[in-house]
């Protein structure tokens, strides 16, 4: 038996056995088959998981988001010696609470960490992680073509 929390307006969070499947579809929740969600894991309102997708410890999975039957997205997420950089599968690189597009960060990321006080060997060490990225990215961007 799986213990699940439900969201109950007027009581907040109530702790609900997950086999009960009639409380799960009367409030509209839906987990597809094969689906595994891990320890801690948070999904927003209106998130749909697909059947054989996976979500790991701990994750977090904003509202509406969507994941595909089977997904397994690249993600990947560093903690560099000034602030965690992570990417996400999308066209943008997180560094510290700042978001910005690939793009953006590898043409301009050595003027962004020097406004942000980067020294010239962190400058360095975040622009080899976005190097790297980009590089993910393009890659993950060939796949989809072919």
């Amino acid at each position: 038996m799986s213990m699940i929390y439900l969201w109950t307006t007027g009581k907040g969070w109530e702790q609900f056995d997950s086999s009960i499947v009639d409380e799960l579809k009367k409030r509209g929740i839906r987990i597809g088959d094969g689906a595994r969600i891990g320890n801690g894991a948070r999904i927003g309102n209106g998130a749909r998981i697909g059947n054989g997708a996976r979500i790991g410890d701990g994750a977090r999975i904003g509202d509406g988001a969507r994941i595909g039957n089977g997904a397994r997205p690249i993600i990947i997420y560093i903690i560099g010696s000034k602030h965690p950089i992570s990417y996400w599968g999308e066209d943008r690189i997180d560094i510290g609470c700042y978001s910005r597009s690939i793009k953006l960060r590898s043409d301009q990321g050595r003027g962004i960490g020097e406004k942000e006080g980067y020294s010239a060997d962190e400058i360095d060490e975040y622009s080899r992680y976005i190097e790297i990225i980009a590089k993910v990215h393009a890659g993950k961007k060939e796949e989809v073509k072919s």
